[in-house]
């Protein structure tokens, strides 16, 4: 063979290999590729840290004034003179809603109050109960 037909077997043989391994690189990052979607998985990972409730302090007077020029009530959050937060504007309707929503709310924390027995005077609202749970 010549001198130069052997450079350039040499270099044709290296650019066929080359290609052969970038072709299957190529290959293999396709398939690691995947983007199928799948199912979310039920199990949570990671650190819950939690949620903190504090009751809103004393100073702090939250009330219900009914407009009835508007025929809406107004619920304000106020500090002495100042008010805290935006009004929040209700229809009757929403009013009744909210107000039973609470009333059902505490109604039941007080029954499970009772039913637990951790707090001052549980004895006496125990008898409330049912007799099944005392």
């Amino acid at each position: 063979m010549e001198k130069g037909a052997n450079s350039k077997l040499k270099s044709n043989t290296f650019k066929l290999v080359l290609l052969c391994i970038l072709s299957l690189m190529f290959h293999f990052n396709v398939l690691a590729q995947d983007t199928d979607e799948q199912e979310v998985d039920s199990v949570q990972t990671g650190v819950e840290l939690g949620r903190i409730a504090f009751d809103d302090p004393q100073s702090i007077v939250t009330k219900y004034t009914y407009d009835p020029v508007l025929d809406q009530y107004i619920y304000t959050e106020s500090v002495g003179n100042f008010d805290i937060t935006y009004p929040l504007i209700l229809t009757p309707e929403q009013y009744f809603a909210l107000v039973r929503k609470e009333s059902m709310k505490a109604y039941f924390k007080e029954k499970m109050d009772a039913f637990s027995g951790r707090k001052e005077g549980s004895e006496e609202a125990r008898k409330n109960l049912l007799p099944n749970f005392y």
